[in-house]
């Protein structure tokens, strides 16, 4: 069972996501607040995923599928109780496939982005604040 992410655990993942190659296949950055469990943020995940399918076509929405699938896949099986928010940074096999989960005691604010590389600008945030 994975534990909450401590502070030098936030540094080592700032560091590796800010290391990731960039590729072709879309890296998600997902941040979610779940104080209210799947009721909180289940709605924003689904709305924000709506949109960006809008934006997106071929293998790059595939990809993106692919992505979706394994990073709910995780959120269904591996939130601990104790969690506030969680950032989920995440790509496909076909870009190298990633999965760096993280949980907090705070909460997060809802986002959804994709682009070549992990967004990471809150995770800065949150660790010059921890």
């Amino acid at each position: 069972m994975t534990s909450l992410t401590n502070l030098d655990e936030l540094k080592q993942h700032v560091t590796l996501l800010a290391s990731v190659e960039e590729t072709d296949a879309p890296f998600i950055s997902c941040y979610l607040n779940i104080e209210n469990r799947q009721s909180g943020w289940r709605d924003a995940l689904d709305e924000r995923a709506s949109i960006l399918r809008g934006m997106l076509k071929g293998n790059t929405l595939a990809d993106f599928e692919e992505t979706l699938r394994k990073i709910e896949a995780w959120l269904a099986d591996s939130l601990q109780p104790k969690a506030k928010g969680v950032a989920i940074f995440a790509r496909s096999i076909f870009g190298g496939s990633f999965l760096l989960p993280m949980q907090f005691a705070t909460p997060l604010i809802h986002s959804l982005t994709i682009s070549s590389a992990p967004n990471i600008d809150y995770l800065v945030k949150l660790k010059e604040n921890y």
